[in-house]
């Protein structure tokens, strides 16, 4: 990294993905005809070839981090992956601009303010340097931002290799507009951050200290604005969704690590949905669809696993009972202990069928397939 990198680190970062397509759609919850639910959920956009979808051998789903496991049918992709993507809350945000690399070199000039200023052909970076009680004690866990003549701007975990970032970063593009401004307590991101578009308006904005990200507002690719308040996924923080417009569509509560409780709002503010959600977004625990009155729409419930067990009900406006379907789990084991398949069935006609997203593994237990069944019927999966 030869100029100033700056990662705002959440808990959970995008894991490597191989060679998958970087235009992704997100495909909002639903139920099938069967009353299945499928969860809301990414992918890429449709193209040529599949050699670039997660699901295939060699990549990985940044959202889920489920390796790939469908053949590659080796044909060459006809998109041009940007350089930086967005995946929501579940990322590792990098802010930088790949203008700014590989300058001559990193000396720079001190101000009156004694900062460090350096300048390149299409911007600069002004930031304090550490020069008093320098010699800490790293604490392993936590990332050290630092600079050197040779290198610029690093960072790594639990060391430095060069004078530590102290007081106020901000960087500057080739108009002299402020973009980024930053505040660092002995290499350690402390205070607020902010990150501006060329526009001037507010892209990002974070609060840490002493190195923990303790709030984060930003609007995602879907043009949704994402606010965390408090430590990312952990007990009593609060994760809120609102619409470009401010309409807030989402709110999550975090009762322990990486488990809360959702609501999903209509845009009057009534509430819409509400369910527990675990890792990768997977629901458990009692599901309700409401009308905008206030009404259960429909009503069931998510074992451990999230698959719909038990008996669903599906409800008229009025309080009436509509219909309603019984789902059951299964899961079948080869002699080794290692689950074959697992998936539910609804019970339709006089008889169980399979039913919703069913998986498929190896004696070892590394995932082979999943299919997708309404009422027994395999149906086509998104891609």
């Amino acid at each position: 990294m030869k100029h100033f990198l700056l990662f705002i680190a959440t808990i959970l970062s995008v894991l490597s993905y191989g060679q998958t397509n970087s235009k992704h759609t997100y495909v909002k919850d639903y139920y099938r005809k069967d009353g299945t639910h499928v969860e809301g959920h990414y992918r890429t956009e449709k193209n040529n070839t599949n050699s670039d979808n997660f699901s295939t051998k060699g990549n990985t789903n940044p959202y889920t981090g489920q390796p790939g496991y469908i053949p590659s049918d080796n044909n060459t992709p006809t998109y041009s992956a940007p350089s930086y993507q967005n995946y929501n809350s579940t990322q590792t945000y990098t802010t930088t601009n790949s203008s700014y690399n590989n300058p001559n070199k990193y000396e720079g000039t001190t101000n009156s303010l004694g900062q460090k200023v350096i300048t390149y052909s299409d911007g600069q970076e002004v930031f304090g340097l550490c020069k008093l009680n320098c010699d800490i004690i790293y604490n392993e866990k936590l990332t050290y931002y630092w600079y050197s003549s040779y290198s610029g701007i690093q960072k790594t975990t639990g060391s430095s290799g060069g004078t530590l970032l102290d007081g106020e970063y901000k960087l500057f593009n080739a108009k002299g507009n402020l973009i980024i401004k930053a505040h660092y307590n002995k290499g350690l991101e402390h205070g607020e951050y902010i990150n501006w578009n060329e526009d001037g308006k507010i892209k990002e904005k974070l609060h840490y200290t002493n190195g923990n990200c303790d709030y984060i507002k930003l609007t995602n690719d879907q043009g949704y604005i994402v606010e965390w308040i408090g430590s990312l996924f952990q007990k009593g923080s609060v994760k809120k969704v609102y619409t470009s417009s401010g309409i807030l569509d989402s709110k999550s509560e975090f009762f322990e690590p990486f488990k809360s409780h959702v609501t999903e709002y209509y845009p009057s503010g009534k509430t819409r949905l509400t369910y527990t959600s675990g890792m990768s977004d997977f629901v458990y625990g009692t599901y309700t669809d409401y009308y905008e009155s206030g009404k259960i729409k429909f009503q069931g419930f998510f074992n451990d696993n999230a698959f719909e067990v038990g008996e669903w009900k599906w409800y008229n406006e009025d309080g009436t009972i509509k219909y309603s379907h019984k789902f059951r789990y299964s899961e079948d084991k080869y002699s080794n202990g290692q689950i074959k398949e697992k998936g539910s069935f609804v019970f339709y006609d006089d008889k169980w069928l399979q039913s919703g997203r069913w998986y498929y593994y190896d004696e070892s237990g590394g995932q082979t397939d999943t299919r997708e069944f309404e009422f027994g019927k395999e149906v086509t999966q998104d891609k």
